[in-house]
């Protein structure tokens, strides 16, 4: 999925339909609404970090890192459902559910127990998903076209999974979840389609993801489009 230019052909097609006399005359609508949105999460985690965590949890099993190679993906496909109220044109709070997809870190290493060298693979993984709640302020322009901000707190919980092979020899994953509050921010652009349904692509951002007691919070980067149906 090429989000970018997903978003540029959306830009073209509502540029397109704004100089349609229908959308003119549209003006903002108070009232509640729910939708669905989707797009592309980036997770900030550090190679370089997991690196750390990787040959100390080797040294702490009482072996020995020998060398290893490892890479990491940052980025998968978020998703969410959303239901607010537009309380009147320039305010409204919504209630969402966000998944925010998952990072993978991979490493394949080479250790020692004091004798010949055997190989080790490490597989992390970090989600986070749960509820939120925001407030969401709004600049209407003439016609179908408003720009917002939005502010709030996602009650989630964030996962982290482990998987480790020795020699060969695939161990089970171990998941361990952290529950807590963490701040959301985002801005966004909004262009509506008649009396009922609108479209909108925003930047959003969730704050200090992870596990502060291991140092291993990040900002994950929520980039995604909605589809807004006004009852």
């Amino acid at each position: 999925m090429n989000l970018k230019r997903t978003l540029l052909a959306t830009a073209v097609l509502v540029a397109g339909l704004g100089g349609a006399p229908a959308f003119a005359e549209l003006m903002p609508i108070t009232g509640f609404y729910f939708g669905a949105l989707g797009g592309q999460a980036d997770y900030g985690q550090s190679r370089g970090r997991f690196n750390e965590i990787v040959v100390l949890s080797i040294e702490d099993a009482g072996l020995t890192f020998v060398d290893g190679v490892s890479e990491i993906d940052n980025e998968d496909i978020g998703f969410g459902a959303f239901a607010g109220y537009r309380i009147w044109d320039y305010f409204a709070i919504e209630a969402l559910y966000l998944d925010l997809g998952e990072m993978q870190y991979d490493a394949d290493t080479t250790v020692s127990a004091g004798g010949p060298n055997f190989p080790a693979n490490f597989q992390l993984t970090q989600n986070i998903s749960g509820p939120a709640l925001s407030l969401v302020g709004i600049l209407p322009f003439d016609g179908p076209w408003e720009v917002y901000a939005r502010a709030g707190m996602v009650f989630g919980d964030t996962e982290f999974c482990a998987r480790v092979s020795l020699d060969g020899v695939q161990g089970d994953a171990f998941c361990d979840s952290e529950s807590g509050e963490e701040t959301l921010a985002g801005v966004g652009f909004a262009f509506h389609i008649g009396d009922h349904i609108s479209l909108r692509a925003e930047y959003t951002k969730v704050f200090d993801v992870g596990s502060e007691s291991d140092n291993m919070e990040e900002d994950v980067n929520f980039l995604n489009l909605n589809f807004l149906w006004r009852l």
